[in-house]
């Protein structure tokens, strides 16, 4: 069993790099120079080139992504581009506000998966059983932004139970 975990481990490094290869390259090649955004079009190449050298942009994309690699190994994140912040003080604000949304969700449909798992093994090769299993994969094949826009819709504006936007503790 330990062979076995200590495999699984070892098969999660190359997917885990792969998905930090994906990201870097969509939002450092596909994503557009953040340099542009920051100084705007009227810019002079001089104040580009500077910025560029100060961010570590101007230097090889390998390096770059080596620099990205370590960020992530460390929690190391810098600068946002756009605020100036720092990234991991940026996530540890907002963090209390995903959890509290994403917790009662995920404890919800965990009492409702297993409550209706154990019905329909109750209720095994009935026709309760097929309907269930319809209505479940039907459900799931639904995305979840749909659920969070019926759910702002008559939570919030028809019903009025909760704002539709803002946050406040």
């Amino acid at each position: 069993m330990l062979n076995y975990v200590i495999r699984r481990v070892l098969y999660m490094v190359p997917v885990l790099f792969c998905i930090a290869l994906v990201t870097f390259l969509l939002f450092n090649v596909v994503g557009g120079d953040p340099v542009l955004t920051m100084v705007g079009r009227h810019a002079n190449a001089q104040t580009i080139a500077d910025l560029r050298a100060e961010l570590g942009l101007d230097r090889p994309l390998y390096m770059q992504f080596v620099d990205y690699l370590r960020q992530i190994v460390t929690f190391d994140y810098g600068r946002s581009y756009s605020t100036k912040r720092e990234i991991m003080s940026m996530m540890m604000e907002t963090a209390p506000v995903s959890f509290s949304l994403a917790l009662p969700g995920f404890l919800i449909t965990t009492v409702l998966s297993i409550g209706m798992s154990l019905f329909v093994a109750f209720w095994r090769g009935t026709w309760v059983d097929r309907v269930i299993v319809v209505v479940s994969v039907f459900m799931i094949s639904v995305p979840s932004l749909a659920y969070i826009l019926f759910g702002q819709y008559f939570l919030s504006y028809k019903l009025g139970w909760f704002p539709i936007s803002g946050f406040s503790w």
